[in-house]
């Protein structure tokens, strides 16, 4: 029997995995606990050069299983198509998971953020994709629309 895993707020957390091409998922991560602090149940697997592909699979299966409490996990891969987000959509038919591609730092904050607040891991993977499309803009164009706003020139 699995144990559940709650948070320091005593929510049962939805596991998450970041997993790319080389140390980019580490470096999300990284910068994850720079800005929020180190957080229960995120980890980052990295696909090297030099890995062998045919045990990456098996991999992101170990640490499904280790993170799932029976909330499911939401893994963020690095690129649609990307050996990581194939390699993860193996486990698609036979574990509780949900992949989302394009991984960022906005779709991590949103996901710790809906997992807080107890959202189911369907509601938790599209608050994250809502919130990675929202989080990509052209800075010149948000100060313009800000400085218009506000009335000057």
């Amino acid at each position: 029997m699995k144990h559940k895993f709650y948070g320091k707020d005593g929510v049962i957390m939805i596991g998450i995995i970041l997993a790319s091409h080389s140390n980019l998922s580490k470096g999300v991560r990284d910068a994850m606990n720079c800005i929020m602090g180190e957080q229960d149940k995120v980890k980052a697997l990295s696909l090297n050069v030099a890995d062998d592909i045919n045990k990456f699979a098996p991999l992101i299966a170990e640490t499904v299983d280790e993170m799932d409490n029976g909330e499911g996990v939401l893994i963020f891969a690095d690129l649609l198509g990307g050996s990581p987000c194939n390699q993860s959509g193996k486990l698609l038919t036979s574990k509780n998971v949900k992949i989302v591609t394009g991984l960022n730092l906005p779709m991590l904050f949103a996901a710790i953020e809906a997992r807080s607040q107890g959202m189911d891991l369907d509601s938790t993977a599209q608050y994250s994709i809502e919130s990675a499309i929202n989080g990509i803009q052209n800075l010149e164009t948000v100060l313009t629309m800000n400085k218009n706003q506000k009335g000057g020139n």
